[in-house]
């Protein structure tokens, strides 16, 4: 359960990381070779929007896309090559969470330990069976 800046309180479920992420998805279109797509406020008001990554996927032909500006509220898609294309793409956001500190790979050590798994034993050796000559 993670606070919102609204007062409002959701679950989020994350990939297990060395670090507290939270990351975003969704879609956009490209129209003559360029889009900006607006973080969602929600996600915006939960992570650092100074520092966060982008992740691109065409979903169609394309001379292949890239970030070309990236502020705390948005970001631009452009197509490589000066490319002037129309077109679909996803993106995933990723950002470290705003409201707590996470060291990264954080050394702990659990109040209780896990029991351990129970060790293989080895199998008797096989005496080979000859036959009689």
């Amino acid at each position: 359960m993670v606070p919102f800046p609204d007062g409002t309180h959701h679950l989020l479920y994350c990939v297990e990381s060395p670090e507290s992420w939270f990351e975003d998805f969704g879609s956009a279109h490209l129209v003559h070779g360029s889009a900006t797509v607006r973080l969602d406020a929600g996600f915006a008001g939960a992570v650092h929007t100074d520092d966060y990554h982008v992740f691109l996927t065409p979903e169609a032909d394309s001379e292949g896309l890239y970030l070309s500006n990236k502020t705390p509220s948005a970001f631009t898609v452009k197509e490589q090559r000066e490319g002037l294309s129309t077109l679909p793409f996803s993106y995933r956001i990723v950002a470290k969470r705003r409201d707590i500190e996470a060291p990264r790979l954080k050394q702990v050590t659990p109040k209780v330990l896990p029991a351990r798994p129970a060790q293989p034993q080895p199998l008797a050796p096989v005496k080979p069976v000859l036959p009689k000559p």
